[in-house]
């Protein structure tokens, strides 16, 4: 019996070593998931104020006209006669408010005009054809109405018919100079964010 209890010994020993790894790899595990919980853990939030945003039209200009009234660049002059106000960017100042007609490779212009009749579901892309695939909805707040492309003598122009929900509706007719659309598209942009009816 001696020979056996002598061969049982390393077993017992490997036995004992084997659980002992064990042992501790379950609980170094178990830490460890502990540890992985306390680094996923909330961090503290500051309660510092909102960065408050840029206002890109702050110094611009309000103009108000019957029952709408919006913000434009303060460098730029305003006429109005028959029924439209004319916002026009003269760039050279040897130019008129007044004899401004068509594009210009150097002036921004931009015609609103209040109409009393209910908007139209479309308007046409050249004077004379009925399709205008350039229409899309025009949602902005609790505005609606219609936005596309038309051309006309000065040009490729931005459109956008505006109901008013006391009756009629406005339009307003973006006029890019020939050779700057791009920029002068998101000072469209820009105005139609300030344009609200006042009625």
């Amino acid at each position: 019996m001696k020979n056996n209890s002598k061969g049982f010994a390393p077993l017992i020993i490997l036995v004992i070593v084997a659980v002992l790894i064990t042992a501790a790899y379950f609980l170094g595990n178990r830490n460890g998931m502990k540890n992985i919980v306390s680094i996923g853990s909330p961090l503290p939030v500051s309660s510092s104020s909102p960065v408050a945003t840029d206002d890109l039209t702050a110094g611009w200009k309000t103009y108000t006209y019957k029952n709408f009234s919006l913000k434009y660049p303060s460098g730029w002059s305003v006429n109005t006669g028959s029924g439209a106000v004319y916002f026009v960017e003269l760039s050279d100042k040897s130019d008129s408010v007044n004899t401004i007609h068509g594009s210009s490779d150097k002036n921004t212009r931009l015609d609103v005009t209040y109409f009393s009749e209910q908007m139209p579901a479309s308007f046409p892309y050249t004077n004379g054809s009925s399709d205008n695939s350039t229409i899309k909805p025009f949602i902005q707040g609790s505005l609606t109405g219609i936005k596309g492309q038309a051309t006309s003598v000065a040009g490729l122009t931005d459109v956008v018919y505006i109901v008013n929900p006391q009756g009629g509706h406005v339009v307003l007719i973006f006029i890019p100079p020939s050779n700057n659309s791009q920029v002068t598209g998101k000072i469209f942009d820009q105005i139609l964010s300030t344009f609200k009816f006042t009625n």
